[in-house]
């Protein structure tokens, strides 16, 4: 591979069926894979735009959704196919979205196929889609500290393996009894933060 060429017609399109509140454009996933892909296997990928797929490159493109569905049938902006042949790679999404989760599959391909220094995918096709929509995990980060480099990390992990939600725990408050009065209300233990400081580094703790 040479480069990753971004569809130029939907460089700049968005996906807003997603959980994202300010989700990327598929030229801003691109950069992503190209940087992911520079830290697994030490080479870099330029990031360009065009029309069409150009040999030796992994070309992301966005296809129409409505005809992708997920277990229950309903449309579902995630899905993706992925075609490896020698002419290079293509990642159809049915939306930026979709073609980042291609990104991921892209990545983990290329891990199992890494052999010393050489790098051989084999050629094939498919196509992907998540059963559920909501996919992730939870973090009870009240009750015990972690260091947001762990959080950070934590985040590209769960994208990895293409999951998409990560609730974080942030707050405590004792249960209020409805037969107390407001001032005993009041009184019970409560506690937010989002951020502290141990041995001069930022962390997420419970106090």
């Amino acid at each position: 591979m040479e480069s990753i060429t971004v569809d130029s017609r939907y460089a700049s399109a968005v996906d807003n069926e997603g959980w994202t509140l300010i989700p990327p454009t598929l030229e801003e996933f691109a950069e992503t894979f190209a940087a992911d892909f520079d830290s697994q296997f030490g080479f870099s990928l330029p990031v360009k735009r065009a029309n069409f797929s150009e040999p030796d490159s992994i070309f992301l493109t966005v296809t129409n959704y409505t005809a992708f569905v997920d277990v229950a049938g309903r449309p579902t902006s995630e899905r993706y196919s992925l075609t490896v042949s020698k002419a290079g790679v293509i990642i159809q999404g049915a939306s930026p979205l979709g073609a980042w989760w291609g990104t991921r599959t892209m990545l983990q391909l290329a891990l199992l196929s890494k052999s010393n220094d050489s790098l051989t995918i084999l050629y094939g096709s498919g196509t992907n889609a998540p059963g559920w929509g909501t996919r992730g995990i939870f973090l009870d980060a009240r009750r015990h500290y972690f260091l947001l480099a762990f959080m950070k990390e934590l985040c590209a992990y769960l994208s990895f393996f293409k999951q998409n939600i990560f609730h974080v725990h942030l707050s405590d408050n004792l249960y209020a009894n409805p037969n107390y009065t407001y001032e005993e209300t009041m009184s019970l233990y409560a506690a937010f933060r989002l951020n502290s400081v141990c041995l001069n580094r930022p962390i997420l703790h419970h106090g």
